[in-house]
């Protein structure tokens, strides 16, 4: 593994063909040629924007224009849906309670496959995708921020998917994104959700049929902060997942350390500057071997990143600050876009209509 450099610099900035609102970046090879590519909906332009790159951290555009007005999503996650080997997407139109499948022409292009419903007056905020079931197809976890609840829709192996189930995630808690990962020994998939209202970060045990044991949450909060943005890594390196939270207008995080039974314990609370969160990730950008998270700074348009020690205590540093941005609202996403061996930094931002 290549030592990797801690100072970023921008390759290139792709703006004009998306207009405002580049949301969601999905890192994926969509074109079969071993590199990278990034996948935005585009909400001007009604449309899915692949941008395939080109192995040394440029890329070239694909559109896929969308049929009707899809407006807005919250949410959008990449599989192949229907085993044909070839990367589809499914995203979520809150507004209207649907959710889109999109099964991939292997080129950067998709086709529509199904349209199907989340419950009427339902809005989603975040989806993710796994095999919960065992039975070798991918299903699609979706957040229902405005009925306190998640709902499981299992694959079928052609890309449409079965009917719900929803899993309740208490009382006023509001939902707000969620992550997958085994939490416990029982080599079951679990869900972790961040609860906006209650301040919490909610488990859901796998049962590994499609169903989970009553969520169990665990106190993430504090003062005036909330729960907004989650994802899953290592940070303390005993081999267990770890949780990490990010708040909605606060410049702070937190780790919940997991233990062997899938609880969450020992929580850390981590300043990440003097800007407000807009989107985390997780990645290993210095090769050392231990997660790192990368977080969106909103208000100062940059992207700071504490460094994990493998102990659970991380050293930050902000390592990308720019005039191109409009500071709207931030995205992040990792990935090896020149095929250099260490990871790099992708942003979107919907106000400026750049990534």
């Amino acid at each position: 593994m290549p030592a990797c450099q801690l100072k970023f610099q921008p390759i290139a900035v792709y703006g004009s063909y998306c207009g405002d609102y580049p949301m969601l970046p999905v890192v994926a090879d969509f074109n079969g040629d071993n590199r990278l590519d990034l996948n935005l909906f585009c909400q001007d332009n009604n449309s899915i924007n692949v941008l395939l790159g080109n192995g040394n951290g440029t890329f070239k555009i694909q559109t896929t224009v969308l049929p009707g007005n899809i407006n807005y999503t919250s949410g959008s996650a990449v599989g192949d849906f229907n085993n044909d080997s070839q990367l589809d997407l499914i995203f979520t139109n809150p507004p209207a309670s649907l959710v889109y499948v999109l099964l991939g022409n292997g080129n950067g292009t998709f086709e529509l496959l199904t349209v199907f419903s989340t419950g009427y007056g339902i809005e989603t905020q975040g989806i993710t995708v796994a095999d919960f079931n065992g039975d070798s197809y991918l299903d699609a976890a979706i957040v229902y921020h405005t009925n306190n609840s998640i709902a499981i829709f299992l694959g079928n192996g052609n890309g449409t998917f079965s009917a719900l189930t929803t899993f309740w995630t208490g009382r006023n808690s509001y939902p707000t994104s969620l992550a997958v990962a085994y939490l416990n020994n029982d080599h079951y998939l679990d869900i972790v959700v961040s609860n906006y209202f209650s301040k919490s970060a909610g488990v859901f045990l796998g049962h590994g049929d499609g169903t989970f044991e009553v969520v169990q949450n665990y106190f993430a909060g504090g003062g005036n902060v909330n729960p907004f943005f989650t994802a899953i890594g290592d940070f303390n390196g005993d081999t267990r997942p770890d949780v990490v939270i990010g708040y909605d207008q606060q410049n702070m995080i937190t780790v919940l350390f997991t233990y062997d039974n899938g609880s969450l314990g020992e929580r850390a609370r981590f300043s990440v500057g003097a800007a407000t969160v807009g989107h985390i990730a997780v990645g290993d950008l210095n090769n050392d071997g231990h997660s790192d998270i990368v977080v969106a700074e909103s208000l100062i348009a940059g992207v700071f990143v504490l460094f994990g020690d493998g102990n659970g205590s991380f050293n930050g540093q902000t390592i990308f600050l720019t005039n191109v941005f409009s500071s709207y609202f931030i995205e992040v996403a990792v990935g090896d876009f020149n095929d250099d061996g260490c990871q790099d930094v992708v942003i979107t931002d919907a106000g400026y209509g750049s990534a």
